[in-house]
């Protein structure tokens, strides 16, 4: 079982995945495994098991039950959650350019409450 800090450390690096290209799917796409390990790093951290879904959403509702503060965050489930699945079998990408920034900008909300969350339990 992979520990909060290791899925901190992989978020960390799927953002820099995101930073270190100019392809807007490429972007959007490790701004969503970011926010999944994030998420993923606070179940952990609160002696939960890491699910195994690729899911936002489902994510947030889990940590929602163990932290009013992240019901903020189900807004920002729809489109992260496409990035990690649906968009392979998307007939376009087109959409990666048009919700880049709202895409990004979600992953970077996610990875401060967790890390601000996780950080005050050390």
């Amino acid at each position: 079982m992979r520990t909060a800090e290791e899925f901190l450390q992989m978020a960390a690096a799927d953002a820099e995945g995101g930073m270190a290209s100019n392809i807007p799917y490429t972007i959007c796409f490790h701004a969503q495994q970011a926010s999944e390990k994030y998420l993923k790093a606070y179940l952990v951290s609160k002696g939960q098991q890491a699910p195994r879904t690729h899911n936002i959403l489902e994510l947030i509702d889990r940590c929602v039950k163990l932290d009013n503060a992240f019901v903020e965050l189900r807004p920002l489930a729809e489109d992260l959650s496409f990035f990690g699945v649906e968009i392979r079998y998307a007939p376009s990408k087109e959409q990666a350019s048009q919700k880049c920034p709202a895409t990004w900008s979600a992953m970077l909300k996610i990875g401060e409450l967790v890390r601000a969350t996780v950080d005050a339990q050390q």
